[in-house]
């Protein structure tokens, strides 16, 4: 049995320009150093980010990140099978 996922308020106001951009990046699978790179910040800044992001949503996880992510239009869901 899969462990159940706590509930997420699915708000897109929730979340500064800024992490939103952070956010979106995260859901696309970008490292904190990518993320950094991408937006011209520092890792640590990049981390601090997506610790206030999870913080502001109440979630411990990648997952429950790209959940909201979606779940607001951040990111389309892609499943590709190989």
């Amino acid at each position: 049995m899969m462990p159940q996922m706590s509930p997420v308020k699915f708000e897109s106001n929730l979340l500064t320009a800024r992490e939103s951009e952070v956010l979106k990046l995260i859901a696309e699978g970008a490292t904190s150093k990518e993320i950094g790179q991408k937006l011209g910040i520092s890792y640590k800044t990049a981390d601090a980010h997506r610790e206030n992001i999870k913080k502001k949503l109440h979630v411990s996880s990648i997952a429950h990140l790209v959940r909201y992510a979606i779940a607001i239009g951040l990111v389309k869901p892609e499943y590709t099978l190989q």
